[in-house]
């Protein structure tokens, strides 16, 4: 997955910084740059998804947003997306409503 490349290009064109993200979910600095390192959980990933607008869908995309070139999703959207757990492959059925 893409993850901190998608987090990275919607702040850009958000015109947002870590920073910014971080105030706006209530979480440090450092905890922005954890997870785009990759520790980071469904859970975080939402609620990042939810304080940039966009679904979490467009974070975990395997294409990342700047080759797809197209306007980022809106949250108003709603959206369901199946991800594989890691550890022990169950499907996880998300459903984003905004």
């Amino acid at each position: 997955m893409n993850i901190k490349d998608n987090i990275l290009y919607i702040l850009k064109k958000r015109g947002m910084t870590q920073v910014e993200l971080a105030e706006k979910m209530g979480v440090s600095k450092q905890q922005i740059q954890a997870y785009l390192r990759g520790s980071s959980t469904v859970t975080s990933l939402h609620k990042v998804a939810i304080a940039l607008d966009t679904t979490l869908e467009t974070i975990v995309s395997e294409v990342p947003l700047s080759v797809r070139n197209e306007a980022i999703p809106s949250r108003a959207i709603p959206t369901t997306t199946t991800l594989v757990c890691p550890h022990c492959g169950k499907e996880i059925v998300v459903i984003a409503k905004g």
